[in-house]
């Protein structure tokens, strides 16, 4: 009957018959009868713990707090992609190299990522695509990105109502790579213009579930459609034509779990100069919400008996503006996010774009703007420090000296007093 078998009392009854013989020759047995029965590996741990005792320090020590292998998920990859900046040769490159280390099934596979990616993007049939021009509905917009949202929330949401407050504008940009590719009619791929969107806060009532941690990132900055036209008014005041419309005609986002989500869009990441096309101001100097002029603008008198256009709250608060510049909510409703983005609108289109056409290339460079702002993986993307901070060696400490410098304090309470009693002094002598 094998020892396996038995129970306790019995395995130790008959242990006992082999406490008598020697340990070693009890060793040499039990590697022997293991490689007999096909149990190699074991048999060559035991004889190398006989061999090199001092290593069951090391062994009792990874028994008990065992090295945990950090595996990349598919998202957590493709947010290292991100940040890196990796092409695709780069990253398999990166894999095989781990592999050939040692360190197996660290990263993901490449088609597993482009899996991911597919989850980002909104549904085909929302996406059309020319020539010239780029564009996602803005309900399908805003349907995955209230998804990627839910999904990056570690609480589990149920059957709420909620909202998304978001902030859209438009931005130009010229000087951009002109393509020897097919285009229709005369069109100049010179300038692109480009609208973006960037979620700013999900509620549930008066509580919060999320928060856009960088509202000017570009992290966060979602594409809307992009142009490749010179900005000019006429261009601008269509576009906004067109987004009032999909605004206006939205309706509620339905999520997994049963929730519903509503959206409200504030229309504050512009320049003075869309400003200046959409309002009645004819000068990039005039404020957009009075009308005061730069020569007016030092007449308190005037400034306040300007009428105040409330539809132009809209845009934003002008800095022109002086009785309501100290409270402008700094950075949240500004429009820096959309123009970083035209610096990844040139890097996508140059090094992450098809160039055999000039709609595949829209194509790609419209679906690297969607999975680079995607929430959730914005989320799991690693914080990388370009600037890190490096501290001083004690040797240079040591050549710091700090000098202790005097200082003579006035008391300002006094000068008038002081200033006074100085001219009339000076007015006594002229009398004398």
């Amino acid at each position: 009957m094998l020892i396996t078998d038995l129970g306790s009392k019995q395995k130790k009854r008959r242990s006992d018959d082999l406490i008598g013989k020697d340990s070693n020759e009890l060793a040499y047995t039990a590697v022997a009868r293991l490689e007999k029965e096909g149990h190699e590996d074991i048999a060559s741990v035991i004889e190398y713990i006989m061999k090199n005792p001092e290593a069951t320090v090391k062994i009792i020590e990874t028994l008990k707090n065992p090295e945990k292998t950090v595996i990349f998920t598919p998202e957590k990859a493709l947010g290292l992609l991100l940040s890196l900046k990796l092409s695709k040769w780069q990253y398999i490159t990166l894999r095989e190299a781990t592999i050939r280390a040692g360190a197996k099934d660290i990263y993901p596979s490449y088609h597993k990522v482009q899996q991911t990616k597919l989850d980002c993007c909104p549904p085909k049939p929302s996406v059309s695509v020319t020539d010239s021009s780029a564009k996602i509905t803005l309900q399908a917009l805003l349907d995955i990105t209230v998804t990627r949202i839910l999904q990056s929330l570690s609480d589990d949401v149920q059957n709420k109502q909620l909202k998304l407050i978001s902030k859209w504008g438009f931005d130009g940009a010229s000087n951009q790579s002109r393509y020897k590719q097919k285009i229709e009619g005369e069109q100049d791929d010179s300038s692109i213009f480009m609208t973006s969107l960037v979620p700013l806060k999900l509620t549930d009532g008066d509580n919060t579930l999320w928060n856009n941690p960088k509202p000017c990132s570009v992290l966060y900055c979602r594409p809307v459609q992009f142009t490749f036209v010179k900005e000019s008014e006429a261009v601008v005041i269509d576009l906004k034509r067109q987004m009032d419309y999909e605004i206006k005609t939205l309706i509620a986002s339905k999520c997994s779990n049963g929730n519903r989500v509503t959206h409200q869009l504030m229309m504050t990441m512009i320049d003075a100069k869309v400003c200046t096309y959409l309002s009645e101001a004819r000068s990039n100097a005039t404020c957009y919400l009075c009308l005061a002029k730069p020569t007016e603008m030092n007449r308190l008198d005037a400034v306040t008996s300007k009428i105040v256009c409330s539809d132009m709250y809209e845009f934003g608060l002008s800095s022109l503006h002086a009785r309501i510049n100290d409270i402008v909510p700094i950075g949240t409703l500004l429009e820096e996010a959309s123009e970083s983005r035209n610096k990844d609108f040139r890097r996508f289109r140059e090094h992450h774009s098809r160039k055999r056409s000039r709609q595949d290339s829209n194509q790609d460079i419209l679906n690297m703007l969607v999975v680079s702002s995607d929430p959730f993986l914005s989320a799991q993307r690693p914080k990388l420090d370009a600037k890190r901070k490096q501290s001083f060696f004690a040797e240079t400490l040591d050549l710091i000296h700090y000098q202790e410098t005097e200082f003579e304090f006035i008391d300002i309470f006094n000068l008038d007093s002081d200033s006074e009693s100085e001219s009339d002094n000076e007015s006594d002598e002229e009398n004398l």
